[in-house]
């Protein structure tokens, strides 16, 4: 298995105006945050050699 970097990322700008209404996380969104996770990173996921399908695996209990 690839060793994994982890970074972390802080916005210091302005408010940035939006209509998006947060909402805590919930296993009933898990496919929606996959799907958005997967877009999202897509391309970093190709660039350091991940499928960028599995970025996001389900946690099985």
């Amino acid at each position: 298995m690839a060793e994994v970097l982890v970074h972390e990322m802080q916005y210091y700008g302005g408010k940035v105006p939006s209509d998006i209404e947060l909402v805590n996380y919930s296993d009933e969104y898990y496919h929606d945050y996959r799907h958005i996770c997967c877009d999202c990173f897509r391309s970093l996921s190709i660039a350091t050699n991940l499928n960028p399908v599995h970025f996001i695996q389900e946690k099985k209990s």
